[in-house]
């Protein structure tokens, strides 16, 4: 019996050799290609989303928006609590919370003065313009002793408003010169012009013709000596 010897590429069972079978190449895999989401895509191919993010903003601006209102509460409490305060500190019984609210004017005298020695006209109204400032509202009244006896001093409160009786300004006046009784005295003064106050403006612009006078006497010095207080 001939020796056979055995080849290592052969199989030993079925006789086929390993290096006739040729490997079989494997194609190259398929790259698929990446598809790309936006989240505006995403959002609309989730309707429960849509709901959940209004709902979130929601929310956040109600937040913000309380916080807000919360704010102006407080503020508005304190700023009236303030106002209180400041009035039960300075006498005021009755705060006025309306800023707004217009001031009343000053009044003219309520009772007019019943047999008053001594009445007033406006006679001329000017102006003077005076060098740093130093400008004048110039008056000439006409003032006329109404009672039976000389008077040789007198004073009072000069009211001056418009022709609808909106006050303008009040003018202290004190005269000492002799008035005879019946006689008219024409007596000429002055006030001191300033520009920042309203009622010096208003007395210069206003044209004499849309003035209204009253002459409220508080004292008379008659000749002979008597001294008569209103």
């Amino acid at each position: 019996m001939a020796e056979m010897q055995q080849n290592p590429d052969c199989c030993p069972s079925c006789g086929v050799y390993y290096s006739k079978i040729a490997a079989r190449e494997t194609g190259a895999a398929i790259k698929a290609p990446a598809v790309k989401v936006t989240f505006s895509q995403w959002v609309n191919s989730n309707p429960a989303v849509k709901w959940i993010a209004a709902l979130v903003v929601g929310l956040v601006v109600g937040y913000f928006a309380g916080r807000e209102h919360v704010k102006y509460e407080i503020r508005s409490a304190m700023a009236e609590s303030l106002a209180g305060l400041g009035s039960l500190f300075s006498g005021d019984a009755d705060p006025k919370t309306d800023a707004n609210k217009p001031k009343p004017s000053v009044p003219a005298p309520k009772v007019a003065q019943k047999d008053a020695p001594v009445t007033a006209q406006l006679l001329n109204k000017g102006f003077v313009e005076g060098k740093y400032g130093q400008s004048q509202i110039t008056t000439d009244f006409i003032f006329t002793n109404q009672s039976p006896d000389d008077i040789r001093a007198f004073d009072g409160v000069i009211f001056v408003t418009d022709l609808l009786g909106n006050h303008i300004i009040r003018i202290n006046i004190a005269v000492n010169e002799l008035v005879t009784k019946g006689s008219p005295l024409v007596w000429s003064g002055g006030i001191d012009y300033n520009q920042f106050l309203d009622r010096h403006q208003r007395f210069r612009n206003e044209p004499q013709e849309n003035l209204k006078i009253s002459f409220e006497v508080k004292k008379v010095l008659y000749a002979d000596g008597r001294l008569e207080q209103f």
